[in-house]
């Protein structure tokens, strides 16, 4: 075995470096913690790992977690697995992932075997959601509840994960064939709704979505919204 020292693939610039969130962080932890982990990655991880609820805490108040309710620990039980992450808060995922993104920015790109490589803004994904969560709650999708999505790998499916996270509902998806449901069919017998969100040209077959409802036979409802594939447009700026 050569003892000499593996080839560097590669390297960030001083610019990238300069404008990443790691930088910021650890600056602003040198400020307001009085803690000095600028000088490399080696020792903002070290800190990371000896003071895990220090750093966890000054995670949350740099990126400013919005919570309605605030934590009462950053660590309730530190037993692995089942460790217990900042219990007593109460958050929406899906507001964070949409705050301070412009309407017009790029979102997603995507491409499958049935669409053309094509994009989304945060405004359609963000009104994609809004919709679908509100078709959810018209059929009685409540905080708590599992929805069972038949759906391929396609932007609508985040905007229906976005969409059940917004409820606080949990969003299960899967994409063909009865071996993937099974697995999680124990998980799942409970769930007050099977959803099938997808687009015209990819909707299950009448014999796959029966085998979907015999395995979950749980009251299956059926939305009252689809997506349809928009024509494709000019790609929105990146920022």
């Amino acid at each position: 075995m050569s003892s000499a020292e593996p080839k560097v693939l590669w390297e960030p610039t001083a610019e990238r470096i300069e404008q990443a969130s790691l930088t910021r962080f650890a600056r602003w932890v040198a400020s307001a913690r009085g803690l000095d982990v600028t000088g490399s990655y080696a020792e903002l991880w070290q800190w990371s790992v000896d003071d895990v609820d220090g750093f966890w805490a000054a995670i949350w108040e740099f990126f400013a977690v919005d919570a309605s309710a605030p934590y009462e620990a950053v660590l309730g039980a530190r037993d692995m697995p089942g460790a217990e992450w900042f219990p007593g808060a109460r958050l929406s995922y899906a507001e964070h992932v949409f705050r301070g993104k412009p309407d017009s920015a790029l979102a997603l790109q995507h491409a499958s075997e049935l669409r053309q490589l094509d994009w989304m803004t945060w405004g359609e994904l963000r009104d994609m959601t809004a919709r679908i969560a509100t078709g959810l709650r018209f059929l009685g999708v409540e905080a708590g509840d599992r929805v069972v999505a038949y759906i391929p790998n396609i932007p609508e499916a985040t905007a229906a994960f976005l969409a059940c996270a917004s409820i606080g509902a949990r969003l299960i998806a899967f994409t063909s064939g009865r071996s993937r449901v099974l697995p999680a069919s124990t998980n799942i017998v409970s769930a007050v709704a099977w959803a099938s969100i997808s687009a015209p040209a990819q909707l299950p077959t009448a014999a796959e979505a029966h085998n979907v409802a015999a395995v979950l036979r749980p009251r299956t409802l059926v939305p009252s919204f689809m997506m349809t594939p928009a024509p494709r447009k000019p790609m929105p700026e990146t920022t």
